[in-house]
């Protein structure tokens, strides 16, 4: 009989785990590329790809800086960001390797072929995407968003 006990309520504080515990949220650099909002915040994702037509493995960033919320994130070097998700070129670093990007923010995104925002620029406009980059393949090193 104390064993059916134990065992009841073993079950019954396993049952009030299980009916509390609450999913996990999507989070910023978890290798898919969200759509605007989907952190219940409004912003988006830059989204690079390792090989055109969004495919190959995909680097996310999103546009919320949770250092401060009222200011867009900024990356001065894609040197120190890999590839996250599953498919070719997973693990190999974002730097100078991407051959689609998207925008799933409001805001337009500026590329840059230099770190610290330097050399030629390409713009994409917010909810687009760039399915072969063309000449811009393999050569992005930097990005921000803009207000203008």
């Amino acid at each position: 009989m104390r064993a059916k006990t134990v065992m009841a309520a073993i079950a019954t504080a396993g049952a009030m785990a299980v009916g509390t515990a609450t999913p996990a949220a999507a989070a910023p650099r978890d290798g898919r590329c969200d759509p605007t909002g989907t952190y219940g915040n409004g912003f988006g994702e830059a989204c690079f790809y390792w090989l055109t037509n969004r495919t190959g493995s995909l680097a996310d960033f999103s546009a919320e800086n949770p250092a401060n919320p009222d200011l867009y994130v900024r990356d001065p070097t894609l040197a120190d960001d890999v590839f996250l998700s599953g498919g070719g070129g997973q693990g190999q670093r974002v730097d100078n390797n991407a051959e689609s990007v998207c925008n799933t923010d409001w805001y337009p995104l500026v590329m840059f072929q230099g770190t610290n925002y330097t050399g030629w620029s390409l713009r994409l406009n917010s909810k687009m995407c760039f399915l072969d980059l063309g000449g811009w393949k393999n050569t992005l090193s930097s990005y921000y968003w803009t207000f203008s």
